[in-house]
Parts: C-alpha cells; sequence; structure tokens
C-alpha cells in the first residue's frame, strides 16, 4: 500500500466565514430552536464603523468572526462539520484541526491513489467554492510514504501542491510534527529531573 497525506490550510478562515454559511449550518442541527435563535440575532445587523474626516462611516458586515471571540470556534465547527461529514472513500481519512485539514489516503497502486486524492480534493473544493474559503496552495503539502518511484502529483486549482517530507506543528510555526515530539521529549526529560532533584532534596536524599 502506498499513503499519500495531504495537508490543506483555509486562508484567513475565521475573516471570511460567511454568516449566511453559519445561519444555514444552524439550521441543519438539531438545537433547541431558543439557542437557534440566539445564535442567528449575534449575526443580525452587524455593521463596521470607521472615524473620516467627513464623520463616521458605516457599511453592513456580511462575513468574519473574530479570533478570540467566544464563539468563533463554534461557528467555524458548525460550517466545517459539513464537509468532515461528508462519506469519504473507504481509503481515505479526513481529520481536522481549526482551520487546517488533513487527508490520509492509502491506495495500492499510484495510479489508485492519485484518482483517490484528485477525488477528495474535488469535494472539498466544491464545499470551499460554496462557502467562497480559498486555499492558498503555497500553505498546502503532500507528504509520500513509501515512496514510489514517481509518486502522483496532485493541483489545486490547476496549481501542483508541492511535496514535502513534513508538516509544521499548528501553533508554533517553527515546528514540524518530528520536531515538535522531539522538543516535547526535550521538555518532558527536564521537567522529571527537576522534579526528582526537588523530591529528593525534600526527603534530604
Amino acid at each position: 500500500m502506498h499513503t499519500m497525506v495531504i495537508s490543506l490550510d483555509i486562508q484567513r478562515a475565521f475573516d471570511h466565514l460567511q454568516y449566511n454559511s453559519i445561519r444555514n449550518s444552524l439550521y441543519e442541527i438539531n438545537f433547541p430552536s431558543h439557542t437557534i435563535e440566539t445564535l442567528k440575532d449575534i449575526l443580525i445587523d452587524r455593521k463596521v464603523t470607521i472615524q473620516t474626516a467627513q464623520g463616521p462611516v458605516s457599511w453592513s458586515q456580511q462575513q468574519r468572526c473574530a479570533q478570540g471571540s467566544s464563539t468563533s470556534p463554534l461557528v467555524w465547527n458548525l460550517v466545517a462539520n459539513e464537509i468532515i461529514s461528508e462519506e469519504w472513500q473507504p481509503n481515505l481519512h479526513s481529520l481536522a484541526f481549526a482551520d487546517d485539514f488533513i487527508f490520509v489516503i492509502s491506495e495500492p497502486t499510484g495510479s489508485r491513489l492519485k484518482a483517490t486524492a484528485e477525488a477528495a480534493l474535488t469535494k472539498f473544493q466544491h464545499w470551499t467554492d460554496k462557502h467562497h474559503l480559498k486555499v492558498p496552495t503555497e500553505k498546502s503539502n503532500t507528504i509520500l510514504i513509501r515512496r514510489l518511484v514517481s509518486g502522483p502529483r496532485v493541483k489545486w486549482d490547476n496549481q501542483i501542491i508541492k511535496r514535502s517530507t513534513s508538516l509544521k506543528y499548528l501553533g508554533d510555526h517553527k515546528l514540524n510534527w518530528a520536531d515538535h515530539i522531539i522538543n516535547m521529549k526535550t521538555k518532558l526529560t527536564h521537567l522529571n529531573q527537576k522534579n526528582l532533584k526537588n523530591s529528593q532534596s525534600q526527603l534530604g536524599t
């Protein structure tokens, strides 16, 4: 079996999240009506106002959930759940963390690997287009595990997604997954040694 990992990042996902997408997602879930109405009220009659030399200027806001707001992860997850809940092919697993999505695909041949990857990306692009979201190819990657002699290349918007040997760890853009594990191991080792030293000092040993 050959495995490909595809990593996709949504460009400024919280800034580009459409209020219509949130409202439609609220209609799809089986929540008590008062809860839905409360969440919908948050999106009603929102305006942006700036002060100019001629006085304040306002316009209606139809997108954007500020990062740091307590409701932002909630409403983003409501919209993202639509694509995560899709029925995928048996040899494909989809994962999401915040606005990062990963597809892990395993197939016995290179041609089937490419076909499954392209089908997944097509379905994902239908979702991003529907919600007016963008995926920058410069922040997207593929990784081949059990590398083929000439592994398949996959595209997003007719641009080849670059191949990499590692993925960046979300939350620390200086670390990839392997470096993150090594870094955490070092921190835990130092913490354990410090605790052991303190306990020995307290016990007088």
